[in-house]
């Protein structure tokens, strides 16, 4: 899903977010030794043969990651914000909670993130990635309080017991990794 967001903040500045949809054919060629290729990775295994399925929630977890993938430990995609973990409300299910495990923050409301640009465009896709139950693999390029990044994301979908989504894993890396330059296959 392509989507661009334009925050105007009080002091007349403009944060500006631009996701643009990679598509999964492409991530086993760009994502080869990265941590967010090892996710989809593990998240597929969790899947299993059947296509149309997604992994249940207690099958698939961020630890699995970390655990399988040690070896994984590139400065460059270090300095990216630490994996998080959308959680659902059943009663209400466009409230998200975000649990990021290495900063010990846990079932934050989507709502109180600080940066409306982060909110709304989180937000929006949370809500597709919910809706498509797919993984959405994404190029982001944001301005954010004069500050430009841009990295790649995936959103890896898990569902309950009634098989809707309740959870959403999201693990970034930046454009460039150190391996990619080493590799010669910069993204």
């Amino acid at each position: 899903m392509d989507s661009t967001k334009i925050v105007r903040n009080p002091d007349g500045s403009t944060d500006i977010w631009r996701a643009s949809d990679l598509g999964l054919a492409l991530l086993p060629i760009l994502e080869h030794g990265t941590r967010l290729g090892h996710a989809y990775r593990v998240w597929r295994r969790c899947v299993g043969d059947t296509r149309d399925m997604l992994p249940r929630a207690d099958d698939f977890h961020l630890r699995l990651v970390e655990e399988e993938a040690p070896w994984i430990d590139d400065p460059l995609e270090n300095m990216l914000p630490n994996p998080f973990i959308a959680d659902t409300a059943p009663e209400c299910p466009g409230d998200f909670r975000i649990s990021v495990p290495k900063a010990n923050v846990f079932q934050r409301a989507l709502r109180d993130i600080a940066v409306p640009l982060f909110q709304r465009a989180l937000f929006s896709d949370l809500v597709f990635c919910k809706g498509v139950q797919e993984p959405l693999y994404q190029q982001i390029r944001q301005t954010v309080l004069g500050q430009d990044d841009v990295y790649i994301r995936i959103l890896l979908p898990t569902v309950d017991e009634e098989n809707t989504v309740c959870r959403i894993h999201a693990v970034s890396r930046p454009l460039v990794t150190s391996h990619a330059l080493i590799r010669g296959t910069v993204t």
